[in-house]
């Protein structure tokens, strides 16, 4: 006789909801995510508000989950969604934000542009760090020094951010820089010296 069985899937929380501005006004191509755990390398599964500034998340499991917005010429903005019950109209309202800048140089003082910029926390949380290259874009998140050694993020958070600077083999590392905006700090990456070079 065939052995058969039913398997009772849950259904998924619905979750809608709008960005606006700090004036007020809806922002379109805002990124959304709602994952900021540790991801094992993997960039965030994101979604994108619309023209009116709205979006629709995919069927989420009932729990505790993070919302994330990041939109150019906004902070980022982090709320905690509580969906042990299907929550009303999301409404996300983002701050201007306030600039951080960084100039790389050499252990000479010379500039080093081309250096690569990855925010490895904010709020002590990987968020940041597991966005692909191409939301990082949409949210006017640079990731390297342009060609006068700076990184600018005009409309960063006023809360703690930690980076990694890195430009080559021939240059040490520099890690988990802290930083708090406003901020303007000029950061030396040290040349590995070895023998070959000396």
């Amino acid at each position: 006789r065939k052995q058969t069985g039913t398997i009772a899937m849950p259904r998924g929380i619905p979750v809608t909801g709008t960005v606006l501005g700090s004036e007020g006004s809806p922002v379109a191509d805002a990124v959304i995510a709602w994952h900021d755990g540790p991801n094992f390398g993997q960039h965030q599964k994101t979604v994108r508000t619309d023209a009116a500034g709205r979006f629709r998340l995919p069927p989420q499991r009932p729990g505790v989950r993070p919302l994330l917005v990041f939109a150019r010429g906004h902070a980022p903005h982090r709320q905690v969604l509580d969906l042990f019950r299907e929550p009303e109209e999301v409404l996300v309202r983002l701050s201007a934000g306030v600039p951080v800048v960084l100039y790389s140089v050499d252990d000479r003082g010379e500039i080093l542009p081309g250096v690569s910029v990855t925010i490895n926390a904010w709020q002590g949380r990987e968020a940041l760090q597991q966005l692909s290259p191409k939301d990082l874009a949409a949210a006017g998140i640079s990731t390297r020094t342009d060609d006068a050694g700076a990184w600018q993020w005009q409309t960063s958070p006023e809360d703690q951010l930690t980076v990694t600077l890195y430009h080559s083999d021939d240059y040490a590392a520099v890690d988990s820089l802290r930083l708090v905006a406003p901020d303007e700090k000029v950061v030396t990456l040290d040349r590995i010296t070895t023998r070959g070079n000396e």
